[in-house]
């Protein structure tokens, strides 16, 4: 249903979009879009069993280790948990360390989440730009069957990682609500400390 605001603009819901024709390209289909979800859906759950790991080599409460890891990058993440695990006498720590290596060498995570996106009927294209230093552009072309092995093969990593991290389905939920309970909520903004201090 159409809806026009007081400046004129029209508002559509999710049924306008039936109507509207999508283009021959491949962005555009069902099996892609899927794929895509699929990738980006399981990607949260990775990244969230690396805080987790980290958590658990540390020894610290699930609530800290979201205060720990809440502004970090994956990869730093990783970098972490690969040392914590190395050092550590885990029996899966050799395992843990390959796939935290192949996340972070072979997901292309960050391609499809910052690239430029382009497509034609058989092929979907993420040019990957520096975003820091000189400028370079990079292509990553997949045909659908290509974007589907890929993202069948990082969501298989996840499943090892998952594995090589002995987690528990029940404490890994209970991990997730702590995030919740991680908030300071504080009555008012803390006071940095003066520079004037005596």
């Amino acid at each position: 249903m159409k809806r026009r605001c007081a400046s004129g603009l029209v508002y559509l819901s999710a049924s306008d979009f039936v109507m509207i024709p999508r283009p021959k390209n491949l962005v555009f289909t069902d099996e892609f879009l899927i794929d895509f979800g699929q990738f980006h859906g399981s990607w949260l759950t990775i990244d969230m069993m690396v805080s987790f790991g980290i958590g658990k080599f540390l020894k610290i409460p699930h609530e800290s280790t979201h205060i720990l890891t809440s502004g970090m990058e994956f990869g730093r993440k990783a970098t972490i948990l690969r040392n914590l695990a190395y050092r550590s006498d885990d029996p899966r720590k050799k395992q843990i360390v390959q796939c935290l290596g192949r996340l972070q060498n072979d997901s292309k995570r960050n391609v499809f989440s910052h690239a430029v996106l382009t497509s034609d009927v058989k092929e979907v294209t993420f040019i990957d730009r520096t975003r820091s230093g000189d400028y370079v552009a990079t292509e990553h072309t997949f045909t659908k069957e290509q974007f589907t092995d890929h993202v069948a093969e990082v969501m298989a990593l996840g499943v090892q990682l998952e594995k090589a991290l002995a987690l528990d389905a029940s404490e890994f939920h209970a991990f997730a609500m702590a995030a919740l309970k991680a908030n300071t909520k504080p009555t008012k903004s803390p006071v940095p400390p003066s520079s004037k201090a005596k």
